[in-house]
């Protein structure tokens, strides 16, 4: 009777050790929040103006903690060719800012960190650059009241614009207006396909603590089987 007694408190006591270590491994669990894909970037990289050279360390952090980097191996672009800036985070760090870095210097612009996001083409730069739109010095702009009726541009330029084509003659005697060509477009940029890497993190993988619950539950049955046969 004593023995019987023993044996179901001994049972009981290694149930409620299972109990114990499957509550702590879901709570840490449920704490960290499950990763998620990291966000992902491409684009140009200059240093005051110019291209940045190959070998450039771009890096990218949330409230100051380090989530992803990348060396640059083309002079001025950076995670073309699949190999994206890839930041990392989770649930908790949507909507925060991401900070880029350029050699340790902060860049002029910033992101914000998006669940799921696809590829995003952004642009990096530190230092001084020209403003966009300015014109260079030394250039003078031509307004529309510069030009003349014959086509060419005045003001003291220097430059003679090219005239414009003629009209034709027609054998009775009409004339046509000569056809208005169109101007060639420049061609698309190639944007990255949008794929996911091997950085996931946190996709498929096992539990922690399974491996050892499933090693007590085979002890356990392997105790049981041997006391049976007692």
């Amino acid at each position: 009777m004593k023995k019987s007694k023993n044996t179901k408190t001994l049972w009981t006591l290694i149930l409620l050790s299972i109990l114990l270590a499957l509550s702590g491994m879901m709570m840490v669990v449920s704490a960290d929040g499950p990763s998620l894909s990291p966000n992902q970037f491409y684009g140009t990289v200059t240093i005051n103006g110019d291209p940045a050279p190959a070998g450039t360390i771009i890096s990218s952090y949330i409230d100051g903690e380090l989530r992803g980097s990348l060396e640059i191996g083309t002079a001025g672009n950076y995670g073309y060719d699949l190999n994206y800036l890839s930041v990392n985070g989770s649930e908790s760090d949507e909507g925060r800012t991401i900070v880029f870095k350029i050699n340790g210097e902060v860049a002029n612009e910033n992101a914000v960190w998006r669940e799921y996001e696809p590829p995003q083409k952004r642009d990096l730069s530190v230092g001084g650059e020209p403003p966009v739109g300015t014109t260079p010095a030394g250039t003078q702009e031509t307004s529309p009241n510069d030009i003349s009726s014959d086509g060419g541009a005045t003001g003291g330029t220097g430059e003679i614009s090219r005239p414009g084509p003629l009209p034709t003659v027609t054998p009775n005697g009409a004339t046509s207006a000569p056809d208005e060509g169109t101007t060639p477009t420049s061609d698309e940029a190639h944007t990255p396909a949008s794929t996911s890497t091997d950085d996931e993190s946190g996709s498929g993988g096992s539990l922690p603590g399974f491996e050892a619950m499933f090693a007590i539950t085979g002890m356990l049955a392997i105790a049981y089987l041997v006391r049976r046969r007692r």
